[in-house]
């Protein structure tokens, strides 16, 4: 499918920043799905020391949404995007 792309490189651009073995554990879930579309919320937390930032030495909260679609028949992710609350 045209327009298609893996999301591997996404997950290794996010992950690069944790040190191997990170703990991540799911704080809130929600998911919205109908018959060719679905989201999924989630409020994640990353565990101590798994960060190669400082300032995240205790861990830290992030959100987390991804978005899917039924093409042929399988779900596929079409979106994914992370971010951390804002300190300002």
């Amino acid at each position: 499918m045209q327009g298609h792309r893996s999301v591997r490189p996404d997950v290794g651009s996010f992950f690069r920043y944790h040190k191997p073995g990170a703990g991540f554990d799911f704080r809130e879930l929600a998911i919205t799905a109908g018959a060719a579309v679905a989201f999924a919320v989630a409020i994640m937390w990353c565990g101590p020391d798994s960060s190669s930032n400082p300032m995240d030495k205790d861990g830290f909260l992030f959100r987390l949404t991804v978005g899917l679609r039924k093409i042929d028949g399988n779900w596929r992710i079409t979106h994914e995007h992370h971010s951390v609350p804002a300190t300002d």
